[in-house]
């Protein structure tokens, strides 16, 4: 997964955008983008696009090709930043 910095959402501008296989598959939680923002600036790495190891579960299409709902878990140690 990769991890953007998304200043121009119009509902949070500290939003945080996953990107998975070139695909957005969602946000990080309001407060933990609030959070990966704060570290990334007090490493002086402010703006940067962040790689990490994810993992989808779920999520599949149907008979009639809707999408069923899942979640994304992010191999991200926020304590190390």
């Amino acid at each position: 997964a990769k991890l953007h910095y998304e200043n121009v959402n119009p509902y949070d501008n500290k939003a945080i955008r996953v990107v998975i296989n070139g695909g957005k598959v969602g946000y990080l939680l309001p407060g933990d983008a609030r959070l990966f923002r704060k570290r990334l600036e007090r490493v002086g790495h402010e703006g940067t696009i962040i790689a990490c190891k994810a993992i989808i579960i779920g999520g599949k299409r149907t008979w009639n090709l809707k999408q069923t709902d899942f979640e994304v878990r992010l191999d991200l140690a926020l304590s190390k930043l």
